[in-house]
């Protein structure tokens, strides 16, 4: 997609009020992602995983402040990738990702490869959904994928024909499917406001492929996987994390336990997805190959182009990590060169994310790591740490913005406008000074995903 990126700079992030708030919005840049001030970008997730060692198993009984190390693996080139481009087409060493057993009774439903005909869609796809499941997460990963091809879950329609997306447009869908480059995913339902249009049966749709301007685009091969998840038990569900560190400013697997910046934003990220219903099991602690703590691009083609490594090659790095949400902490988060250093503070695989599947280029977050201690600029300044974290998880758990600058909304129907009262409060409004509110269908949404278990 064509983006045109609203972009603030990193004060507004540190506590500042909105008065102070710089926005400049910078116009022609043409990206395949969205940059969205000042919190993150949501990627256009990308290639197939780098293969490396898998680490061992580990407890996560502990406290969720104490954590676990965990080496990460191999060396790997300052994440260069150059096999698999012949081209401008993306196929040698295909692996659809690595999916890893979970104990929450997720049902994988493994669809194959489709090839989109013509038109750019694949054969009517189906899958039975049960009276006792929650919902269900379609995951789409490419296989042969030209540059500059979007993904979609598209004609979703519910067992008596209703539908509930349909197109590129998704404001107007009842369960949003976004289109994304390369790996996409979409959860069924997203609401509770079309709860009314889940019902048991078999629920149908297509994979849908276009260039980034929208054209159909055939010939495009995708692995398509469906997690159903089962009806929870009452009472507060479980997210596992994995956390991988690049050594930016001295964090390390062995460093985390004891550093207290980092330790203060997992509580408050804590705290509030304890007000969601959810409890955030112990991390287990990765220490990153070398090459990763400065990512200075989106997409592997330009990974390396300004010394760094790119979103997509270390969100790859996840393939080594057991089932869990990742996160992945780097000194510098520079995705444009005409951004300014510091303006974006975490990147989202996308909203949401392959929570499911490890090893792909959606199956995680970015989070900009760039001091050990937080020092205020200003009296009232606060530590945007534990928000971005909740914020970024929230993406990948499959939440929208509660409203864009482009004057777009989510499609949950408690949540404010711009303007309203208590807008700027709300966890996802794109800037990170907000109290970290979070509605009753943000919730129902946070825990509606696969990968958050009883």
């Amino acid at each position: 997609m064509v983006s045109e990126p609203h972009v603030s700079v990193k004060q507004s992030c540190t506590g500042w009020h909105s008065a102070l708030v710089t926005r400049a919005v910078l116009l022609g840049l043409v990206l395949t992602g969205c940059f969205e001030p000042p919190c993150e970008a949501v990627s256009e997730p990308g290639r197939p995983p780098i293969p490396c060692v898998a680490p061992v198993p580990v407890d996560s009984g502990q406290p969720v402040d104490a954590g676990q190390r965990v080496d990460a693996g191999r060396v790997v080139d300052a994440g260069r990738v150059d096999a698999g481009v012949d081209a401008g087409v993306r196929d040698a060493g295909f692996d659809a990702g690595v999916i890893v057993a979970s104990d929450g009774g997720v049902r994988v439903i493994d669809l194959g490869v489709v090839v989109t005909d013509d038109a750019g869609v694949s054969p009517e796809l189906g899958v039975d959904i049960g009276a006792g499941d929650e919902g269900f997460q379609i995951e789409l990963i490419g296989v042969r994928v030209p540059a500059l091809t979007e993904l979609q879950a598209d004609a979703i329609r519910n067992p008596r024909g209703t539908t509930l997306a349909l197109g590129r447009d998704d404001s107007l869908h009842l369960s949003r499917s976004r289109a994304d480059t390369e790996v996409q995913a979409a959860v069924v339902l997203e609401s509770d406001d079309a709860r009314a249009e889940f019902m048991p049966g078999q629920y149908r749709f297509r994979v849908a492929s276009r260039d980034d301007r929208g054209r159909v685009r055939g010939g495009v091969s995708v692995a398509v996987r469906v997690f159903v998840k089962p009806r929870p038990p009452p009472g507060p569900q479980r997210l596992a994390l994995n956390l991988f560190f690049s050594g930016s400013a001295g964090l390390t697997a062995a460093t985390a336990p004891s550093q207290a910046r980092l330790q203060q934003a997992l509580r408050g990220f804590r705290d509030l997805y304890a007000d969601a219903g959810i409890t955030l099991e112990a991390p287990r602690l990765f220490d990153l190959p070398p090459g990763f703590s400065a990512v200075t691009s989106m997409f592997d083609v330009d990974g390396g182009s300004r010394m760094g490594a790119s979103a997509q090659s270390l969100v790859r790095q996840s393939a080594v990590a057991p089932s869990g949400m990742n996160l992945f902490f780097v000194e510098t988060l520079s995705l444009d060169p005409r951004l300014p250093p510091g303006a974006v503070l975490g990147v989202a695989g996308g909203r949401p994310g392959a929570t499911m599947t490890q090893g792909t280029s959606a199956s995680g977050v970015i989070v900009l790591f760039d001091s050990a201690t937080f020092v205020p600029r200003m009296s009232g300044d606060v530590d945007p740490l534990p928000i971005v974290l909740a914020h970024e998880v929230g993406h990948q758990l499959g939440l929208s913005h509660v409203f864009e600058l482009s004057g777009d909304a989510d499609n949950m129907s408690d949540t404010p406008m711009e303007g309203e009262p208590n807008a700027d409060a709300n966890l996802m409004t794109p800037f990170a000074n907000n109290e970290g509110l979070i509605s009753p269908l943000q919730k129902t949404g946070l825990r509606r995903n696969p990968v958050v278990r009883p």
